[in-house]
């Protein structure tokens, strides 16, 4: 997984936060790969990590999300339709998210550090 270009924080019912995401688990190799040629990826220099080993909740929604009424509005009335979906981990998967972007904050601050200094 790439915790600091994909997913968010999401806030649950009984007040504590779980993080989500909708990319996909990829194989290491795969991953690694991706974070050298994905525009997005090599732009972070993000590095992948490993997905949880807990499964998460899968969440869909079936409301029109922005951008998909005109989709929306060629299906038959009454027609349920999952227009986007995420898998939600618990609060000890945020934690670690929290851990590795703090992590990969301070080496970007470290890196444009060394930068500015011309080192």
């Amino acid at each position: 997984m790439f915790p600091v270009a994909s997913g968010g924080f999401v806030t649950l019912h009984d007040g504590s936060v779980g993080w989500g995401c909708n990319v996909p688990p990829l194989h290491r190799d795969c991953a690694t790969v991706a974070a050298m040629r994905c525009p997005h990826l090599n732009r972070l220099v993000e590095t992948p990590r490993p997905w949880p080993s807990e499964e998460g909740r899968l969440i869909y929604r079936s409301d029109v999300a922005p951008g998909m009424e005109a989709l929306a509005a060629t299906f038959p009335a009454g027609l349920e339709v999952i227009y986007s979906c995420y898998r939600l981990f618990s609060p000890d998967v945020a934690a670690r998210v929290r851990t590795l972007q703090g992590e990969w904050d301070a080496n970007s601050r470290a890196r444009r550090s060394k930068a500015a200094r011309g080192s």
